[in-house]
């Protein structure tokens, strides 16, 4: 080493070294987000086939479709994955 410099970082090094982290903690946790929305969006729509088949289930096997007051307790037995949820 020469005599008069120093061994060390400088301020403008840090300062770039720091935006550079934030940019690439911005793009992970957007990402991160983006997939958790992507999720509940595919969790949604599967929620969703569910109940429309259990609709279907339950005309086909009584000819009518449930009652306005009733048809939580009606369709229950029709979510096959809500009952093995309940029974664990």
């Amino acid at each position: 080493m020469r005599p008069g410099l120093r061994e060390g970082w400088t301020v403008l090094e840090i300062l770039v070294s720091l935006a550079v982290l934030g940019i690439l903690v911005s793009a992970i946790v957007l990402g991160a987000h983006a997939a958790r929305r992507s999720s509940a969006r595919h969790v949604a729509g599967t929620e969703v086939e569910m109940f429309q088949l259990a609709l279907q289930k339950y005309h086909s096997d009584h000819g009518r479709w449930p009652d306005e007051k009733t048809w939580v307790p009606d369709l229950a037995p029709y979510f096959p994955l809500k009952q093995e949820r309940v029974q664990r």
